[in-house]
């Protein structure tokens, strides 16, 4: 779901019909897109932003596309062949995409780099932010192996959002300062192959949930664009997962072991 102009609410489901909602809620439109995008932002003229694959010649390297209101295709942007964003490295390739701080910007960051640029949607850069202050990151051009517990995570931006302050807020993942080591016991009922891990689903959502706990530290950053430098920083042990500027969860286990979500209200005070 985003929020395009005038409060409306645009609705993405499985089956690509994207849906439009009025303010209160009264059902508007909807259009069978073309593509699959992850993200959409909303342009002020009802024009798409979209983050997506799109596997043909012309568009390799392109991870980020406009389209128009009835999901036609008018050209690409954020364009991932320079030297930080390789094509051939799948999860150094991928971009975070979300609203710029005018309308018709967007924000486009790397998972591998700390840097933000803001685009223009007519398919220029407004401004590329290298930032200073964001100790916790380091840059990386191949995925680690970390699921498996034989290496360290990789430090990574996962949500990028800009806010009416010209303040960026980063959240990210790394590997906790007391990482180790910790490999699958032998002869349990989980095995791993290059890094993939292959056994029961249960066993395997143990394992995932174990990991995250221990290998994860989540990062929120708040960037004055202004000073190009991290003003805030702030750490959760475990993995989050951001639903906004202002809103996270994460998966948590209460005495008897049961499964819990716990949700979070992010803010900034002066």
């Amino acid at each position: 779901m985003t929020v395009g102009p005038g409060d409306s609410l645009y609705v993405l489901d499985r089956s690509r019909r994207l849906s439009v909602f009025s303010p209160s809620q009264q059902f508007a439109r909807s259009v069978q897109m073309l593509y699959n995008p992850e993200v959409i932002v909303v342009e002020p003229d009802g024009k798409l932003v979209g983050k997506m694959s799109i596997a043909t010649a012309d568009r390799a390297g392109y991870n980020v596309h406009v389209l128009s209101s009835s999901s036609e295709l008018l050209r690409s942007i954020g364009q991932t062949s320079e030297p930080q964003l390789d094509p051939r490295c799948r999860a150094c390739a991928d971009q975070r995409l979300a609203p710029g701080p005018v309308l018709g910007t967007v924000w486009i960051a790397a998972a591998n780099r700390y840097s933000f640029d803001l685009w223009i949607a007519t398919g220029s850069v407004e401004a590329r932010y290298v930032v200073k202050g964001a100790d916790w990151f380091a840059d990386w051009d191949k995925p680690a192996l970390w699921l498996d517990g034989s290496e360290p995570k990789n430090s990574s931006v996962l949500r990028v959002f800009g806010d009416s302050h010209h303040r960026i807020w980063v959240y990210g993942v790394h590997a906790p300062s007391d990482w180790s080591p910790h490999l699958l016991p032998p002869g349990g009922a989980l095995s791993s192959d290059r890094g993939a891990i292959i056994g029961p689903r249960a066993a395997l959502d143990d394992w995932v949930f174990e990991n995250e706990t221990k290998d994860t530290e989540a990062v929120i950053d708040v960037i004055d664009t202004q000073i190009r430098s991290v003003v805030v920083s702030a750490r959760i042990r475990g993995e989050m997962v951001f639903l906004n500027a202002s809103t996270a969860y994460h998966f948590t286990r209460d005495a008897m072991g049961e499964m819990m979500i716990d949700v979070y209200r992010v803010s900034l005070r002066q």
